[in-house]
């Protein structure tokens, strides 16, 4: 019997041809795109909190604007609405505010005083919708982080229902428009309320 001898053929290196090295490189992109796609998640996810976080205070803001403007309307239904303007300037026949539909940048400077407007003629677009509205009151002693927020109260008139169940009448209504105010490029947020005061 005749045994062979034979010993293990492995592949020369003229035959491998670097094929390893395309492995291992094409290993190393596909961590890499990996990699950086869970960078990109990461980016994305700190933005959305600090979107969320700046969202968060500008409804803090605005919630205190407003708070402290329906303080300033009942204040006002005590004090019989003194602080609301009587030259209400141009007017309609209703004896509300005129405006000019076909101009969205006309001023209402003229039926607000230091943020107390007289009732808003209801042909025309909020006044916080128009250009050159600026009857807004600024809130201040907030800390810096919460920036400026602003308020106006419209008086609405008075006559109105005292109680959920519309059994006593002859209170006074106001509606309340409050915005955050904390800076260019940040989240803006507004709240109105309507507020009844005795």
């Amino acid at each position: 019997m005749h045994f062979l001898n034979r010993s293990p053929q492995f592949p020369t290196r003229s035959k491998s041809k670097g094929f390893t090295l395309l492995i291992c490189l094409v290993l190393l992109l596909m961590v890499t795109i990996t990699s950086m796609h869970g960078i990109d998640n990461s980016a994305i996810q700190e933005k959305m909190t600090a979107i969320t976080y700046d969202r968060s205070i500008a409804l803090q803001s605005a919630e205190y604007a407003l708070r402290v403007g329906e303080d300033r309307a009942d204040q006002q239904a005590q004090l019989e609405h003194e602080g609301f303007p009587e030259e209400i300037g141009t007017v309609d026949t209703m004896g509300l505010w005129r405006c000019d539909t076909d101009d969205l940048a006309y001023t209402l400077t003229d039926g607000c005083n230091d943020g107390l407007c007289i009732e808003n003629n209801r042909n025309c677009p909020d006044r916080w919708l128009t250009k050159g509205f600026n009857g807004w009151k600024t809130v201040t002693g907030l800390p810096a982080y919460m920036g400026q927020p602003q308020y106006y109260v419209e008086y609405l008139g008075d006559g109105y229902a005292c109680n959920s169940n519309a059994t006593v009448f002859g209170c006074n209504r106001y509606k309340i428009v409050a915005r955050s105010g904390l800076g260019q490029g940040r989240a803006v947020v507004m709240l109105e309320s309507i507020f009844t005061s005795e």
